[in-house]
């Protein structure tokens, strides 16, 4: 049995994937518009999949075509204040953030920047010092200011 578990991403307005079964390809996908999303699924011959919408909905289909819409407004972004003891996910979600920390990173050392960025795995619960655990003090400041200067309210990408 397949499982598709599609997420909507605030800062895409589709996305999709395939995968080659021995039955077959199985693709799913999502399309924003406006406020509502249209999810779609397609499933190989002889074979089921269990889809969970990020409504919590969940499914259990057979082969072929299937579709779905669910209302998902895009939110307000807002900033608070964001420091080092930020959380890396509220980092990389905020397209601003990430590029204030690696710019900062990389005025001082461009090849540490280059690390970060290809290196870091931006997983819940961790903290942007995390992966700086081992940088000079000067990269540290440096990001420090960085986030400092970013507007704190709604963000603007």
């Amino acid at each position: 049995m397949i499982r598709i578990a599609p997420t909507v991403l605030n800062d895409l307005d589709d996305a999709s994937a395939w995968h080659e079964t021995p039955y077959g390809r199985a693709s799913a996908g999502w399309r924003r518009e406006g406020t509502k999303v249209h999810f779609h699924a397609q499933v190989p011959p002889n074979t089921s999949a269990v889809v969970e919408l990020p409504s919590g909905d969940r499914f259990t289909v057979g082969s072929g075509t299937h579709m779905w819409v669910e209302d998902h407004p895009k939110p307000t972004p807002s900033r608070s204040r964001l420091t080092l003891s930020s959380s890396l996910a509220t980092i990389i979600d905020d397209q601003q953030a990430y590029q204030a920390v690696l710019g900062a990173i990389a005025g001082i050392d461009a090849a540490r920047a280059d690390t970060f960025r290809r290196t870091t795995r931006w997983k819940t619960g961790r903290e942007l010092r995390e992966p700086l655990d081992k940088a000079p003090v000067e990269v540290l400041t440096a990001v420090e200011q960085a986030l400092a200067v970013l507007p704190i309210g709604d963000a603007k990408d």
